[in-house]
């Protein structure tokens, strides 16, 4: 056998390499002991106090960069968080009051196949974004809980873990949860199967729970507290990442720009600011377990609503714990056998309570046709009646529901309750869902041929028998449904050579209505309507004029102004703070259909609009865009500004429009202007204390290139610490594109000016904003670019509790 360095160079090469991971192998196998005091990670940040366990017990207190290692187990005070980075630069977190036993975590090889990562969490709840091994070895990942296994499949999960029940919400990927128990053992590597294996994917809406004795788990609509991610975490998250993936997170670059002046602050250290929020933490929950207990609840089993169903039995019934009623329905949770879903509909005969039983006892008979003009075309309005086949239910002898479509049959609409009552009869008794004789003879009796009175009634049915409970769009009080399906958005070919012009849509149908708490319902004519959308830029805006002549309407009028988005899969999305429309594209993108509503004080404003496309003047009208300010109210205490369309913003120049001595520019980025008003105003600001603010109004969009979408902003926060001189805050934005919310958080210092930015060491975000006279208000704007190379911006108006 020849000598290693005879053989040639790319043999000796992997011969060295074999060699190398034969002998590692085998110091591996042999010393695993040795092994186990390599330092599998370190701690990134630590508040109050965090342990690490020894043989007897013993706590040994931890702090920023300590050494982590196989068979540490690691315990948080009831106030504490500890943040962890992996040798393969997974994070996790253990929230306050958690315990977790790190079994192993090792790549596995040849030598040692049963190496991987075991982790146990003892109680407590944690948060795990999975690193390099997880990724590499999923069938080598295991998390045990006391009473359930997980595995991954590159995940980003929190969980909760109890002697009686663990709970778990996916951020990212998805896991498999299962109890303990045959075909899944303790000691095994990776998912359990089987049947009593659940898999969960990402969802802000829903969470994994497994109580103990149950055989599966079960999918929960809702997401605790406990499960959410935290501005600590995401702060962390940032710094566990690789050095070559910090880019991704990276926030800002040169389309933010800061235009208030600000004097030097000098920052705490990370540290000290740490400590700071975390002592502010921990004396809000100190204050909330000192408030006085609900009176007459068993004792550990709060009823915060007081509805006679304890907090617990509320999460796992799927309801709110801070509602008596949560679905609305007139029977508190405590009386209802199905609190999170309502048993209340609104029939064209009034509000009928129908529990699924007495739903079942229905059967789809006919629809009375009644024939209207609307526009250019003529329309049908279909009243289903529902007819009730069992004797033996105490229940109405039939029901009345509200269902409309156009004539083609491309769109159905009705009052969202009459949806639910029609969805659940059908899901009861789905082999009813067919075409009745009455039917086809009403149909053929309101002058549709004999091809399209099948179609029109067929299609619908059809689409509802393969989804019974999928509305296109819904909100309060109507939904929408596109019988054939969502169109994705093309730019038209005039766009694509002349990306300025603004394609109307002219009225076709519409169907609009004033709902009064008082006086019922009232229809309310569209008398002028304009819809103009870009495609480039994939904005539009939406103007409608009702007849409305009520005492106190200007010309007996109603006008409205929505401005908005539309994403690449053909959804219609705009408004503003007080009212939004939604909808899609039909008919190869020459037609929209869409729903909106606005609520004041008179009630809710509402209906349906069906326009198309109007070629005759799509290739003479222009955009003519212009900068304006886009509030409800001039003199609001917060003002932002944006070119019509969402047309970027390049130059400084480009606001003048917005700007005058009564207006000072804050910031600014491609997007939007933040301005504050009344600048010569004494600020007065506190000296002490810490303010919470909740959201007043907000507009954000997830701009992709040239074309954006809109995006709402969900569980917002801001907290401004007056003592220190210091502001944190966190929300989520959620959008059609978007896999899963994306998170905002920033900190830092707050100027004597009442002008506040974020901190880069503290924050995966950049925000500028102001306190206004007195800290009533503050305006805030952010940016944060987005893994893809899309950049997520808004604006938010707070107001001070």
């Amino acid at each position: 056998m020849p000598h290693l360095h005879t053989l040639p160079a790319v043999l000796r090469t992997y011969a060295a390499k074999l060699m190398a991971v034969v002998v590692f192998s085998l110091i591996h196998a042999l010393a695993p002991a040795a092994w186990a005091k390599e330092p599998i990670g370190e701690v990134i940040f630590v508040s109050q106090d965090a342990w690490k366990l020894e043989a007897d017990h013993a706590r040994v207190s931890l702090k920023t960069g300590d050494k982590i290692h196989i068979g540490d187990t690691l315990e948080t005070a009831p106030d504490a968080q500890l943040h962890l980075k992996m040798i393969d630069d997974a994070f996790i977190a253990l929230r306050p009051g958690a315990r977790l036993h790190i079994r192993d975590y090792r790549a596995p090889t040849p030598a040692a196949p049963q190496a991987g990562i075991r982790l146990d969490v003892l109680h407590g709840s944690i948060r795990s974004i999975t690193g390099h091994i997880g990724e590499g070895y999923k069938n080598h990942f295991r998390l045990n809980t006391p009473i359930a296994a997980i595995g991954i499949r590159g995940t980003d999960f929190s969980l909760q873990a109890k002697q009686d029940y663990v709970q778990a919400g996916v951020l990212s990927g998805a896991i498999v949860m299962a109890p303990f128990g045959e075909g899944c053992a303790r000691d095994a590597l990776g998912p359990c199967h089987g049947d009593n294996a659940l898999l969960a994917t990402a969802s802000a809406q829903s969470y994994i729970e497994l109580r103990a004795g149950a055989p599966r788990p079960t999918l929960i609509q809702g997401t605790p507290d406990n499960l959410l991610p935290s501005p600590e975490e995401e702060r962390s998250r940032s710094r566990a990442l690789p050095a070559d993936a910090h880019h991704a997170l990276t926030p800002g670059g040169a389309s933010f720009t800061l235009v208030a002046a600000l004097p030097q602050h000098a920052l705490d250290s990370e540290q000290e600011a740490a400590a700071k929020q975390a002592e502010s933490k921990r004396d809000d929950l100190l204050a909330s377990q000192t408030s006085a207990p609900t009176q007459n609840a068993p004792a550990g089993h709060a009823d915060t609503d007081r509805d006679g169903l304890d907090d617990a039995a509320e999460h796992l019934a799927g309801a709110n714990a801070l509602m008596a009623d949560t679905d609305g329905d007139g029977l508190t949770d405590g009386q209802d056998p199905r609190p999170a879903h309502s048993d209340t509909y609104s029939t064209m005969q009034g509000d009928a309570r129908l529990p699924p039983q007495q739903l079942a006892a229905f059967q789809l008979d006919r629809i009375n046709i009644r024939r209207t003009t609307w526009g250019a075309n003529p329309a049908l309005i279909q009243e289903i009646t529902l007819v009730r086949k069992d004797d033996t239910v105490s229940a109405p002898d039939s029901l009345l529901v509200e269902r409309r479509q156009d004539q083609a049959g491309n769109v159905y609409w009705g009052s969202a309750a009459s949806f639910g009552l029609l969805e659940e009869a059908l899901r009861a008794n789905p082999e009813q869902a067919a075409l009745s004789p009455e039917l086809r003879e009403a149909l053929l009796k309101a002058g549709v041929t004999q091809e399209n009175a099948s179609l029109s009634a067929l299609q619908w049915l059809k689409y509802h028998r393969a989804a019974p409970t999928s509305a296109t769009v819904v909100n309060s009080t109507q939904y929408l449904v596109a019988s054939q399906g969502l169109e994705r958005a093309q730019t038209p070919p005039i766009n694509k050579d002349f990306s300025a012009f603004n394609l109307p849509y002219t009225l076709n149908l519409q169907d609009a209505y004033r709902i009064n708490p008082d006086a019922g319902s009232d229809s309310l004519p569209v008398i002028d309507f304009q819809f103009k959308m870009n495609y480039p830029s994939q904005a539009f805006i939406a103007t409608l004029t009702l007849l409305d002549p009520r005492p106190g309407h200007p010309n007996g009028r109603t006008e409205m102004e929505f401005r908005g988005a539309v994403n690449q899969s053909g959804m219609i999305f705009g408004g503003n703070d007080q009212g939004y429309l939604k909808g899609f594209f039909i008919n190869e993108m020459r037609q929209i259909a869409f729903i909106f509503e606005r609520h004041d004080t008179r009630g809710i404003l509402g209906g349906t609009i069906i326009a198309d496309q109007d070629a005759q003047h799509t290739d003479m009208q222009k955009i003519q865009p212009r900068m304006a300010l886009y509030q409800t109210q001039a003199d609001a205490p917060v003002l932002w500004g944006r070119w019509e369309n969402f047309a970027q913003i390049h130059d400084i120049a480009e606001l003048a429009p917005l700007l005058n001595a009564d207006r000072e520019l804050i910031a600014y980025n491609n997007t939007f202007a933040l301005l504050r008003p009344n600048p010569g105003d004494d600020l007065n600001l506190p000296t002490q204390g810490t303010f919470s603010f909740e959201m007043a109004a907000h507009e954000a969009v997830i701009r992709h290139g040239q074309g954006l979408e809109l995006a709402q902003v969900q569980n917002p926060m801001l907290k401004i610490h007056f003592d220190r001189r210091q502001f944190d805050t966190h929300l989520n934005l959620a959008a059609p594109s978007l896999t899963q919310p994306v998170a905002i958080t920033a900190s830092g210092p707050l100027a004597a000016n009442g002008v506040f930015t974020s901190n880069p060491a503290l924050s995966n975000s950049t925000v500028a904003g102001f306190v206004d006279q007195g800290a009533q208000n503050a305006g805030m704007l952010f940016e944060r670019k987005l893994d893809d190379g899309a950049q997520a911006t808004g604006v938010v108006h707070w107001q001070r509790h």
